[in-house]
């Protein structure tokens, strides 16, 4: 089990937009935390999609090893209706400790 307290913030000024977060993941037992941390930048050319990039990070020891997980994560988001948008994204690692890349997909919704 485990919290992961942060601090969010975006900026958005016409079709721009930049944003930044910062968290500390706490695990119970013997699991290390993790400090984790993203900053990202959108760009909306119209209102019915925006180009997205994301930089992502984590900062764990476990053990005696260090670990420093960073990823890029470049993508797309369509609006599809109203308050709903579908996001597919890219990743590709910054650092030999992340995941070499892959592919996702996610949808987003505002109530």
């Amino acid at each position: 089990m485990g919290v992961n307290p942060f601090v969010s913030t975006r900026y958005q000024r016409g079709p721009f937009s930049v944003g930044a977060h910062g968290g500390y993941l706490f695990h119970s037992g013997d699991v290390p935390g993790v400090f984790n941390y993203s900053a990202a930048g959108i760009v909306r050319p119209a209102a019915t999609y925006a180009l997205r990039v994301e930089l992502s990070g984590r900062l764990l020891k476990d053990g005696g090893d260090y670990f420093n997980d960073v990823v890029l994560l470049p993508g797309l988001e369509v609006n599809l209706i109203d308050h709903v948008a579908i996001r597919p994204t890219g990743r590709a690692n910054l650092t030999h400790d992340a995941l070499d890349w892959g592919l996702g997909l996610g949808i987003a919704a505002q109530f």
